[in-house]
């Protein structure tokens, strides 16, 4: 009767051993041709892959979102988050109900449609209030000429100021977009009207008790009052060292 043999298991490991320290392969083909047929196969890859990143359409780097446009300034907490929905377009203005039948006009200005962009920087109350706090800054007419509140608030300029001056600039864009969505609410909710002398002392007042924000750090509001900013916003603010 025939029988089968079988290895042992000590003579396999030993031939393996011996395979593997003279560099022959004892099952299948000899190391050396595997190793030769690997490296090949790993330089065509290589190949392969510089030459699709190389006709590859170059697509620019993803924009930045500009977080810290909302938590960095030295404003209240609620407006913080009032200005991350602001720059995510979350803001409930008239366009963004309009999926629920709402009629669309400017609570402000009753002649156009109201978006997040006319509200706050093109309605013509609005092109007010901007005039009137930052109109008698040169500088400022190329910034005024952006249509959109992301971008105003990120290109932003610095003044050329310290203390008060530099305290009151720093804030001032997100005063005027607090108080102005804050008066609109009033008229849609509350029925108030619009006075537009108020609204322009209504930004200056907001702005001076926010610096109490500021002044945790440094004292700016010294020597100053409130009525120095209603009277004398011009000749405070100014631009220059």
């Amino acid at each position: 009767m025939f029988r089968r043999r079988f290895l042992s298991l000590p003579l396999v490991i030993g031939a393996v051993v011996i395979g593997v320290v003279s560099g022959k392969a004892i099952f299948g083909p000899p190391l050396d041709e595997y190793w030769a047929k690997k490296l090949q196969e790993e330089a065509s890859a290589k190949e392969t892959d510089a030459g699709s990143r190389h006709d590859r359409v170059y697509a620019p780097p993803v924009e930045a979102f500009p977080y810290k446009v909302a938590w960095e300034p030295n404003i209240p907490t609620n407006v913080k988050f009032f200005i991350w929905s602001l720059l995510w377009e979350r803001i409930l203005t008239i366009d963004n109900l309009n999926a629920r039948g709402t009629y669309n006009v400017c609570a402000l200005c009753n002649c156009s449609p109201e978006s997040i962009n006319h509200l706050l920087l093109l309605c013509p109350i609005s092109v007010v209030v901007w005039n009137d706090c930052v109109g008698h800054i040169p500088r400022m007419g190329g910034v005024m000429k952006f249509s959109n509140p992301k971008i105003l608030l990120s290109e932003w300029p610095k003044l050329n100021n310290r203390g008060m001056a530099e305290a009151c600039w720093a804030i001032l864009p997100y005063t005027i977009m607090w108080v102005v969505w804050s008066v609109r609410n009033e008229i849609i909710f509350a029925g108030a009207v619009l006075d537009t002398g108020q609204l322009l002392q209504r930004v200056k007042r907001t702005l001076w008790a926010w610096l109490d924000v500021v002044c945790k750090a440094v004292d700016v509001k010294k020597g100053f009052t409130v009525s120095d900013l209603l009277l004398r916003w011009d000749s405070i603010v100014v631009d220059s060292w």
